[in-house]
């Protein structure tokens, strides 16, 4: 990679305004129960190629399983299921200077992009909401 490059990137990367990492919502999806959250920047200090998408390294269902079994019960979901309550993660793509907020098709609600958003602290306009089926609320698998 230039050196044109990495400077460029480390610029996008020192003035992104969020955080990334995983989340779930309840079942009323009026409510964000984060499971891994880090800054850009602190993920960007820690990964190999800061010149692609930057996200948290931990998958859903490992963070599932750190979290207390009353937590995911007030929130209508089930303990042995981290398919059970409605969940999606924030990614930044460095490249194209955007954060992404991924979640199954619950996501379409703008009320629920809006609660994701204020946790995660994302603001101003380069942010994409995309909706994916692996992220719909669905069946156990563990």
């Amino acid at each position: 990679m230039e050196i044109n490059q990495i400077i460029k990137c480390r610029k996008i990367i020192a003035s992104a305004k969020g955080n990334i990492g995983l989340f779930w919502m309840n079942k009323d999806l009026n409510d964000v129960l984060e499971a891994e959250m880090i800054t850009v920047q602190d993920c960007a200090a820690v990964s190999v190629d800061i010149c692609e998408w930057l996200s948290v390294q931990k998958t859903h269902e490992q963070a599932f399983r750190d979290f207390p079994a009353d937590e995911i019960l007030k929130r209508g979901g089930d303990p042995k299921n981290y398919r059970s309550l409605p969940r999606g993660f924030v990614a930044f793509s460095v490249d194209k200077d955007i954060f992404y907020i991924v979640g199954g098709d619950w996501l379409a609600a703008h009320s629920v992009i809006e609660t994701i958003k204020k946790v995660f602290e994302l603001t101003g306009t380069n942010i994409k909401t995309t909706i994916n089926s692996d992220y719909n609320i669905g069946e156990a698998c563990f």
